[in-house]
């Protein structure tokens, strides 16, 4: 239904100071218990809850313009050409809503409407629409009392609205904003350590995002482990253990959700105490421990033992996180702040 198209419908009102219509704080506890009761903006916002907490913001515009078209409300003495501009800044805030329910991050662009510009006068006047362009309205003592506070209450309650979406933005640029630097903080403290030249080589892979790297490339690092050595699994009881030095030329970890954790594996070199240099595959699995399959050399008596090492990621907790990479948090934070409907983009994605 289009404001346009609405009669009036006189009712009798107390006399009231227009001031006392169109200022949120007097208005609301005047009207707590009678007709306009529900059409107050307070009411309002909680009549739209169900559909903003559903994320159905192109069907706020058109709620907000239904249920200012029943009496008590009136813009039965408004021109048709400001009807009009009513509807037809409903129709465009709509648009800005629908383009908001496909990507929640342009909530923070929604443009706000409707707001009341208050003159002290004399005489004192509130004017909707006031830009350039589009037929004003102004209310004055002598508007009729229904009109003013119809149009008036219309004008906070899509206010309301208009905020609504900006402080669901600033939530959700808290939330990413949050997000991204637990990210960082999980990778830097928790993830798969790297030495200098490991540092070097990832800062210089191509990252698109915010975020930390979602792979990191393994090259050359040194750990310490204990194998167990063994003829096969039938013969565990005849097993024993070395202490080793391992090596891992090259591999690949991939991180999970919010870098809390890391699969991936990589080639491992191992240096027995007391044998010969044994090769293998090191799996990732976590972030405490590793676990490799280890081919030995033939022993002295010509058997093949191979070994199941466990290995320590030692380096990390001898290190602190590189300054490169607190540098690339720090830089990541400064553009989500500088960008955040880009940075709600990025990070939430």
């Amino acid at each position: 239904m289009c404001l346009s198209g609405i009669g009036g419908m006189a009712s009798s009102l107390p006399a009231q100071t227009l001031s006392a219509d169109c200022n949120r704080e007097l208005a609301e506890p005047l009207h707590a218990a009678d007709d306009w009761a529900s059409l107050r903006p307070v009411q309002v916002r909680k009549r739209l809850a169900p559909l903003r907490a559903a994320g159905r913001w192109s069907a706020l515009p058109d709620s907000l313009r239904q249920i200012y078209s029943l009496p008590p409300a009136s813009f039965s003495q408004l021109s048709l050409s400001q009807r009009a501009a009513i509807d037809a800044e409903i129709d465009s805030l709509r648009s800005d809503l629908q383009l908001a329910e496909l990507n929640p991050s342009k909530l923070a662009a929604v443009r706000e409407r409707f707001r009341l510009e208050f003159e002290a006068g004399p005489p004192v006047s509130y004017t909707l629409l006031g830009h350039a362009g589009v037929a004003p309205i102004t209310l004055v003592e002598s508007t009729p009392q229904i009109e003013r506070r119809s149009v008036c209450w219309f004008s906070l309650a899509a206010q309301d609205l208009t905020r609504q979406a900006h402080a669901d933005a600033i939530a959700e640029f808290a939330g990413a904003l949050k997000e991204l630097d637990e990210d960082w903080d999980n990778f830097m403290n928790h993830g798969y350590s790297m030495l200098p030249y490991e540092v070097l080589l990832n800062g210089f892979l191509h990252r698109t995002t915010l975020n930390p790297p979602r792979f990191q490339v393994i090259a050359l690092h040194p750990s310490v482990g204990t194998q167990i050595v063994s003829e096969s699994w039938a013969h565990l009881r005849e097993s024993h253990r070395e202490d080793v030095l391992a090596l891992e030329p090259i591999g690949i970890v991939m991180y999970g959700s919010h870098h809390r954790s890391y699969r991936g594996a990589s080639w491992l070199l191992t240096f027995p105490s007391a044998s010969r240099l044994g090769t293998g595959v090191m799996l990732h699995a976590g972030n405490v421990a590793q676990l490799a399959f280890v081919i030995r050399p033939r022993d002295a008596d010509g058997k093949r033992r191979n070994a199941l090492m466990m290995s320590i990621d030692v380096y990390r907790y001898l290190s602190a996180a590189a300054e490169t990479w607190k540098q690339k948090k720090s830089a990541a934070i400064v553009a989500c702040e500088t960008q955040p409907q880009d940075c709600v983009k990025t990070v939430l994605q």
